[in-house]
């Protein structure tokens, strides 16, 4: 049995890293968002586990325009940046909250991920997305750009809410395949 586990989920990490492969060139076309924020989960928790707990909140969703690994790129991201806002070794007292659902009136699908961290001020915030002209030591100031891009770069759309009290909370807005498609 523990060979079989062992196996299974070497098998999950494969298709993981499958999904990053090639992320430039990927066509965009129906994906299911879900499963690609689990194969980021899976990829980012090395580094996530450390640091926080992940509270994994995806309600069934339309498949949505998008291509897999650019997708799957921008949520890498985002967690990396989630989990960097947060001190190494407080893990249980801090979470990340990865979350999906359909919104119908706006006919988007929408994930979230939240972060209990540090936090940006409201200068910070406002810029999140603008590339940095300069840096301090150990902040990665690329991850979310570069998710921003990606998701633009496939129709999508991005907002932030940050403060230091609360922490940061990042929405990904991104076109169902068709208004007329049930949650899958």
């Amino acid at each position: 049995t523990e060979a079989l586990e062992g196996a299974d989920r070497i098998n999950a990490i494969v298709e993981s890293v499958r999904l990053f492969a090639d992320g430039h060139r990927a066509p965009v076309g129906p994906v299911h968002l879900n499963r690609i924020v689990e194969a980021a989960i899976q990829m980012a928790w090395p580094l996530v586990g450390r640091r926080a707990r992940i509270e994994q909140r995806l309600k069934p969703v339309p498949q949505v325009v998008a291509s897999g690994s650019r997708l799957a790129d921008a949520v890498l991201k985002l967690l990396v940046v989630a989990a960097e806002s947060i001190p190494d070794g407080h893990a249980q007292e801090h979470s990340i909250t990865v979350a999906s659902w359909f919104d119908a009136d706006a006919n988007e699908v929408v994930l979230e991920v939240a972060d209990t961290g540090q936090g940006m001020a409201p200068e910070a915030a406002a810029r999140a997305f603008d590339l940095p002209l300069h840096a301090r030591e150990g902040m990665n100031v690329f991850g979310l750009p570069l998710a921003y891009r990606l998701v633009t770069s496939m129709g999508g759309g991005m907002t932030i809410a940050s403060s230091r009290q609360f922490g940061t909370r990042v929405q990904v807005m991104l076109p169902p395949v068709s208004a007329s498609v049930r949650p899958a």
